[in-house]
C-alpha cells in the first residue's frame, strides 16, 4: 500500500494510484503547463533525462482548485457542453 506519510515526491506509477489520474493525463497536464515544474513535479536527478517526481499534495490542491473553478462558473461550463441541436431549432 502506498502512503503519503513523510514522502514528498512520488513516481508516476505511485501518483497514478494515489490521484486516479492516468499516466497519459499526468503527462498532458505537465506538457500543457497546468502542472508546474517545481511545484507539481520535478526532475529527481535535476536533468531532463531523470525520472519525474510528482508532489501528490500539490496535485491534489490543483484538482480542488480546478473543481472550484468549474463549479463557480456554471455559465462557462454550460457553454463548453457540446450540443447536437440544429442551429435555429
Amino acid at each position: 500500500m502506498i502512503t503519503k506519510k513523510n514522502k514528498r515526491f512520488f513516481t508516476t506509477s505511485e501518483t497514478v494510484n494515489l490521484t486516479n489520474l492516468s499516466r497519459t493525463r499526468l503527462m498532458e497536464l505537465k506538457v500543457s503547463g497546468d502542472l508546474v515544474a517545481g511545484i507539481h513535479w520535478v526532475y529527481l536527478g535535476g536533468t531532463s533525462k531523470s525520472k519525474i517526481g510528482w508532489d501528490v499534495s500539490e496535485i491534489e490542491k490543483w484538482m480542488v482548485e480546478q473543481t472550484k473553478k468549474f463549479l463557480n462558473t456554471p455559465e462557462e461550463a454550460i457553454s463548453q457542453i457540446e450540443t447536437y441541436a440544429e442551429m435555429g431549432a
